[in-house]
């Protein structure tokens, strides 16, 4: 770590990752109406249909992406 220095990084939400199948449920009109969710507390890998493709994601959650990175000693200013 460099002192001054600045880490910026970007991941894919945890409830996206942990989603079922990427997409919205939709109400009887074709509104979305909620995004589902299942397992998030268990890591690991999950297929997925992602752009019209299965590929395979490594979901975490929230927790166990930035307490690490707390510990590591560095400083969280920002999540958005």
């Amino acid at each position: 770590m460099t002192d001054g220095g600045c880490f910026l990084f970007n991941i894919e939400h945890p409830t996206f990752t942990a989603g079922v199948d990427e997409d919205w449920i939709y109400d009887a009109d074709g509104n979305p109406a909620y995004w589902p969710i299942d397992r998030y507390y268990y890591p690991g890998e999950r297929e997925t249909n992602f752009l019209g493709h299965r590929v395979a994601k490594y979901h975490h959650t929230l927790t166990q992406i930035l307490n690490p990175l707390i510990a590591a000693g560095f400083r969280i200013e920002a999540v958005e």
